[in-house]
């Protein structure tokens, strides 16, 4: 198991640089707030399709391994273009790919994480805690370096292509991948569609919490596409955008690991992603009733709720409720429909909603998608509350 601590560690050298700024690249663009949010959501919008298609052929051979490696070159061979070359056709060509490669990412590694692992979530949970200290690390060496450069793309796409070639290491040093039965590999192209007597790919309870999900991350999509705008064009302190990630990364360790044990103790898992809807509306009407820098620092804190809590619930909720040679289209379903598609939703309309009433007004407004979650919860209370047959979760 020690070896797929590097992976997990290496893959948030993607996400410091890339995440947080991709905003900001497209901005140094010479883009408005309007188009910045249109571009986000195509980047999220073909960001739902690809890990379906993609972690159908992980699913299908087995071999996660060798889809990870080549997702990363493709992340790497759109990202230059996308950071270089500024006129619309070309981004828009170019952020497409970028998200056909960098989506898929996260779901197969997961699925590889959970396979290589026996299905014990308390390790996964410490490999993901491991994760968050990578993206600690390269958020802080970002900031304190001085080698990243926010004004340059070409800076951005120096550190994209060094933390991509981090990953592949760390990936390319793995044992091999258990090859699968012939059995197996029939099992993987499991269709959509099903016919009569044929038991459904995804049941009512999943695509029910999915749904919950979705409207979480659709209130946490103000703060995924648009917070490092805010901290650099409200707040004025575009320097510290790296600082406040961190901020938001280090206060989730200790509830990723708290989260971990409350469900190995068996409480359920939507309680969990519950609380982080709950905190999201706290988070958000802390930007918005304290819009300084202070106010910026208390609300990547309430991240150990937000994230902390709810990143480990959602894998274990999809994990005990999909079957396990399904796995990688289920985490497929969770990134893309769960997350992805609320992301898409949040950046399209989010960039106008800045337009005509700042910030203030995009994190008010969004707290009512985490509400929504929250009355979700309790009106399905039944149903989402039942033990997975298999798993018992």
């Amino acid at each position: 198991m020690s070896q797929l601590y590097l992976p997990a560690f290496f893959v948030h050298t993607l996400s410091a640089i890339l995440l947080p700024y991709l905003q900001i690249i497209l901005r140094n663009h010479g883009f408005s707030h309007g188009s910045t949010g249109m571009l986000l959501g195509l980047f999220e919008a073909v960001g739902i399709i690809s890990p379906f298609v993609i972690a159908q052929a992980a699913d299908r051979t087995g071999k996660y391994r060798r889809v990870l490696i080549l997702v990363t070159l493709g992340t790497l061979a759109a990202a230059v273009p996308f950071s270089l070359i500024g006129q619309i056709a070309a981004v828009t060509i170019s952020i497409s790919a970028l998200a056909w490669f960098f989506r898929p990412l996260w779901p197969i590694q997961d699925a590889m994480l959970m396979h290589r692992v026996g299905n014990d979530l308390w390790k996964y949970t410490k490999l993901r805690s491991f994760g968050t200290l990578g993206f600690i690390s390269f958020s802080l060496f970002f900031q304190f370096s001085g080698t990243l450069d926010v004004q340059d793309n070409r800076s951005f796409l120096l550190w994209i292509a060094i933390s991509c070639l981090l990953y592949i290491g760390s990936v390319a040093i793995l044992k091999p991948d258990v090859p699968l039965s012939a059995e197996e590999k029939l099992a993987g192209t499991r269709r959509f569609w099903r016919h009569k007597g044929e038991p459904p790919l995804f049941g009512k309870k999943l695509l029910l919490g999915i749904s919950v999900i979705a409207m979480n991350r659709l209130s946490m999509a103000s703060i995924t596409n648009f917070f490092s705008l805010y901290v650099t064009e409200d707040l004025g302190r575009g320097d510290l955008v790296s600082v406040l990630m961190a901020i938001s990364a280090t206060s989730e360790i200790l509830f990723m690991l708290l989260a971990g044990r409350m469900l190995r103790a068996g409480v359920r898992p939507i309680l969990l992603i519950g609380a982080s809807s709950f905190g999201l509306c706290l988070r958000l009407m802390t930007y918005v009733l304290v819009p300084t820098l202070g106010g910026a620092v208390v609300g990547q804190l309430f991240h150990s709720l937000v994230y902390g809590l709810f990143h480990p619930a959602a894998i274990m909720f999809v994990n005990n409720n999909v079957e396990v040679r399904h796995r990688s289209m289920g985490m497929a379903l969770y990134t893309s429909i769960g997350i992805g598609l609320p992301t898409v939703v949040g950046a399209a309309i989010g960039g106008y909603v800045i337009e005509g009433y700042g910030y203030g007004g995009l994190f008010a407004s969004y707290t009512l998608f985490a509400i929504t979650s929250l009355g979700m919860i309790v009106l399905f209370r039944r149903t989402l509350m039942k033990r997975a047959l298999a798993q018992g979760s």
